[in-house]
């Protein structure tokens, strides 16, 4: 409603990934660097095993996205050299949690591989041989219970011909047939009849996984999953993820294509070309400005550490904010978008319902402290898997950001501890340094004196 009034066809500051379509990469800008590594590592094999990594919000999932589009429409980025491989994106990207076990792994593929299928079937007006559709349709249909609970099948049980729910035991759909007959059966059908080299699966936001849980997953995977041809595997998660895989995963190594390819903030001048396509793309009036001028756009982008999901979402929120209450404004004066952002700020923090032990650890991230599982008691939890969930929770909550470093895993603040360290919620030591930020980015220094590695916790696993 606001945009249309200021004469958009939507949000120009819409914070959702991009999908694989032209309609959505239209708006991809930069990167042609990691574009063309990731091209190369990916098809320099008929399989791949890709790590992709950065900090939250920087657009990890829109870079893999953009990836799969241009060798799924044959766009050749410029000065690359070698023809690409035509193959089926991955149009549902795989979210793993922390109770999924191999099985639920196989299953959680299984559906992003024949939602694809389907998708560009439906796209293509494409009818499915009938082996084919059972598949899709007895997978499109499966509805998965974490935590031990078992699957249920809807619709069409595949090779049993009726609804059928599974509970204990079994609980993979791997336990009825021969997966790996499954998955040549659909690769053969996606190469033969669609015509594609191979597909995608894109595995997401491993970064909220513990590490165990990583490794155990990875290794398990290795001989019912990795080693498949034709199956480019795309991991996405936290900066040191591939040294974790090659130290603590050596079977798994050797699939590894390439080295990690590791997205960095985006710097001024493409956020602006960013907000410039949306301009252009989305603008339904000829007249149509985008209601924050450039300068207010980058001081956001610092405050949110250069995190491009944060900082729209700052922008959306300072103009939704100011707009309702003066229509009439077809730009934001610089002082109503501070003062809209510092009323967002407040609203953020208390949304956040953090505990007296959650302020207390991103206390000792501020102050750089490195520490044990077995320090769980001076951070007020009763055991060292408390403390470890607690720490998860707050990566979660998008409140730390995590990277691997040999036994260490080092938890950095994220744009959006800032912005609620500016209010207070999190306490003085860290509102000083917020506060310190903000005052650096409204003198223009656009911060930078402020690295946010500089706040740090570094936590090593005890040694068993």
């Amino acid at each position: 409603m606001i945009w249309r009034h200021l004469g958009f066809e939507e949000d120009i500051f819409f914070v959702t990934p991009l999908d694989p379509t032209e309609e959505d990469i239209k708006f991809f800008v930069g990167r042609s660097a990691e574009v063309k590594e990731f091209l190369l590592d990916v098809f320099n094999s008929n399989r791949a095993l890709k790590v992709v990594s950065g900090k939250i919000g920087v657009g990890k999932t829109t870079f893999v996205n953009a990836c799969q589009y241009y060798s799924y429409a044959d766009i050749i980025p410029d000065d690359f050299p070698f023809t690409l491989p035509k193959t089926l994106p991955c149009f549902r990207k795989i979210q793993l949690e922390e109770t999924d076990d191999l099985g639920s792994l196989i299953n959680k593929v299984l559906i992003a591989i024949t939602h694809s299928i389907r998708t560009y079937a439906d796209e293509r007006r494409i009818t499915l041989i009938d082996e084919i559709k059972e598949i899709v349709d007895f997978f499109q249909n499966l509805f998965i219970r974490t935590g031990g609970g078992g699957i249920t099948l809807g619709g069409e049980a595949y090779g049993f011909g009726g609804s059928i729910s599974f509970s204990g035991e079994s609980k993979a759909a791997g336990q009825l047939f021969n997966t790996k007959e499954i998955f040549k059966k659909l690769i053969y059908y996606v190469r033969e009849e669609m015509n594609f080299e191979g597909i995608f699966v894109l595995i997401n936001n491993l970064d909220i996984l513990s590490k165990n849980k990583i490794v155990g997953l990875i290794n398990s995977a290795r001989d019912e999953l990795f080693d498949i041809e034709h199956i480019y595997w795309i991991l996405v998660g936290q900066e040191g993820l591939n040294s974790l895989i090659e130290s603590e995963c050596e079977r798994v190594a050797d699939y590894l294509s390439g080295t990690e390819t590791k997205i960095k903030p985006l710097d001024s001048e493409d956020l602006i070309k960013i907000v410039q396509k949306r301009e252009e793309n989305l603008r339904i009036r000829a007249d149509a400005i985008c209601p924050l001028n450039f300068e207010e756009i980058n001081t956001f982008h610092d405050l949110s550490l250069k995190e491009l999901r944060g900082t729209f979402r700052i922008c959306g929120e300072v103009v939704k904010r100011v707009i309702s209450k003066n229509p009439a404004l077809k730009q934001i004066p610089r002082e109503e978008a501070i003062s809209a952002f510092f009323d967002y700020a407040n609203e953020r923090a208390k949304d956040l319902n953090l505990t007296e032990h959650n302020v207390r650890i991103l206390t000792a991230v501020y102050k750089k402290q490195e520490v044990r599982p077995k320090d769980y008691a001076e951070f007020g939890y009763q055991s060292s898997a408390g403390f470890i969930s607690a720490l998860q929770s707050l990566v979660k909550k998008r409140l730390l950001v995590v990277e691997e470093k040999g036994k260490a895993r080092i938890y950095t603040l994220t744009g959006m501890t800032i912005i609620a360290g500016i209010t207070g919620a999190l306490g003085p030591e860290i509102q000083d340094v917020a506060r310190s930020l903000l005052q650096d980015v409204l003198k223009q220094n656009h911060g930078e004196r402020f690295r946010p590695e500089q706040l740090s916790l570094i936590f090593i696993q005890d040694e068993d």
